[in-house]
């Protein structure tokens, strides 16, 4: 599935149809560029793995996978401080 199919893009989608204040901040902007990197990442891989690439080539893809996923659980975190804020974010 793609960045708007799988279960975290359709919570993204819903919270912005809300127009919740916190999607508009900067942690938001960096949960949705991770999230895509997720995706982009797992299909480079895909890609990647189908083809005969090497595995070093493989490797790099894998890390920065791993990078995204990481940068998506701590933006996570920090949109939960910025909705428990909402009333101060303008």
């Amino acid at each position: 599935v793609n960045e708007t199919q799988c279960n975290l893009g359709k919570w993204i989608i819903e919270l912005e149809s809300k127009s919740e204040s916190y999607t508009k901040t900067s942690s938001w902007t960096n949960l949705k560029d991770g999230h895509l990197r997720i995706h982009k990442g797992m299909q480079d891989i895909i890609n990647e793995n189908a083809g005969e690439s090497l595995n070093r080539e493989l490797e790099k893809d894998s890390q920065e996978l791993d990078r995204a996923i990481s940068d998506v659980f701590k933006t996570i975190q920090q949109v939960k401080t910025d909705s428990s804020n909402a009333t101060y974010i303008v």
